[in-house]
């Protein structure tokens, strides 16, 4: 086993935004999890993220390319 880190963190705010996709609410967590953890892009290898309530409000038409 290898040591993993959570170097930085992030999120949006926890609101209806009918305006906004997924995509868009991911792309902003993940810009925030970056400036926090001082890193950009280029400097992960992985990077893994949890929503609780997208399917059920979006139907989950941009968790996958069907």
């Amino acid at each position: 086993m290898r040591d993993v880190y959570v170097a930085g963190v992030g999120m949006t705010r926890f609101a209806k935004q009918p305006g906004r996709t997924l995509k868009d609410l991911t792309a902003e967590a993940v810009t925030a999890a970056l400036k926090d953890a001082g890193q950009s892009v280029r400097d992960v290898q992985s990077c893994y993220f949890g929503n609780a309530v997208a399917g059920s409000i979006t139907r989950a038409p941009d968790i996958v390319d069907r």
